[in-house]
């Protein structure tokens, strides 16, 4: 008979090693970045040592600038997705019927079918001072002249997030919300709930 602590071991190392692979391949390189960070700087090769000099550089330079504005652009583009994104997933939970939720979903996955660098370069393209959007405008004579602000701008820069990310957050956010039980929504109507409060 065998006891339970006999069993325990090798029930965790079939989970268990293929966990500490993945940590050790994750963990590992992030560990040799760290600590060649501290190595001194030789021409163009670096040398075992110990020195900030790295350190110093990037926080007194413009690095640090450009650090900070990726991870406000990364904030702004994550809110917009959300505020785009929540309602999208609400409406295809809640209001689409069951047998055309897949095909609404497909629509949102179909911008996964074109590679990543075609789809910047199409939205390039589109937002051109030739482009699709600066002809549209100039053919109806809302413009005068081509509108350079759409491509070489922050705004083209959340165009291309949003439209490259967007269904990251619609598909985890559908599928927490199909999670929750509809006959709570509809016990809220019963009641007489008002939408927000059943929201």
């Amino acid at each position: 008979m065998r006891l339970p602590g006999q069993l325990a071991a090798p029930r965790l190392l079939v989970p268990g090693l293929p966990m500490l692979l993945i940590a050790g391949l994750i963990l590992g390189p992030l560990l040799i970045t760290l600590v060649v960070s501290f190595f001194e700087k030789s021409g163009f090769w670096i040398r075992p040592g110990f020195t900030l000099d790295a350190y110093r550089l990037f926080f007194a330079g413009a690095r640090v600038e450009v650090l900070e504005r990726s991870f406000r652009v990364a904030l702004f583009a994550t809110a917009i997705m959300l505020l785009i994104a929540y309602p999208i997933a609400y409406l295809v939970t809640v209001r689409v019927r069951a047998e055309l939720t897949r095909a609404f979903l497909f629509l949102f996955a179909v911008p996964f079918l074109v590679n990543y660098i075609v789809r910047t370069f199409a939205w390039a393209d589109i937002l051109s001072r030739t482009g699709f959007v600066n002809t549209l405008l100039l053919g109806i004579g809302a413009i005068e002249r081509p509108l350079d602000w759409l491509l070489f701008s922050d705004f083209a820069v959340y165009l291309g997030l949003v439209t490259a990310y967007m269904p990251f957050m619609i598909f985890p956010i559908w599928l927490s919300l199909s999670g929750i039980d509809q006959r709570l929504l509809e016990a809220s109507w019963v009641l007489g709930e008002p939408p927000l409060a059943t929201f």
